[in-house]
């Protein structure tokens, strides 16, 4: 019964770390989602575009993203790119990763849905 008594003492304690850690969430979200809907709308515009360099480096980058798993992928942000003189705070790298985790997709079959319904009008 004494641990019950100390919940309240415990969460006042924790309280400030836990919604210093809800501020990071609710920002590392919102950033994601802004970030990662500009960047999937760009590849999807130059997945699209009529300049054959744009739209296959579009292309690769998408297959690279998709085709390899997500921990190979932390792993050569946190441990690879320091190694070639590319560093980031632990907290970008989390921010970088999540944003731009398959962006495109989505946008590119609304484009290509419009696109195919156009045709079929004119």
């Amino acid at each position: 019964m004494e641990a019950l008594t100390d919940v309240p003492l415990l969460l006042a304690h924790a309280l400030p770390t836990l919604l210093r850690g809800t501020g990071y969430t609710l920002l590392f979200a919102l950033s994601s989602m802004v970030l990662g809907l500009v960047l999937g709308a760009l590849i999807a515009v130059l997945r699209i575009a009529r300049v054959p360099l744009l739209s296959r480096l579009a292309v690769l980058y998408v297959s690279c993203m998709r085709g390899t798993p997500l921990l190979v992928q932390v792993f050569v942000i946190y441990y690879g790119l320091p190694s070639v003189g590319i560093r980031f705070d632990p907290m970008q790298w989390v921010g970088l990763k999540a944003q731009y985790e398959h962006t495109d997709e989505p946008r590119q079959r609304g484009v290509d849905a419009v696109r195919a319904q156009l045709v079929f009008v004119f």
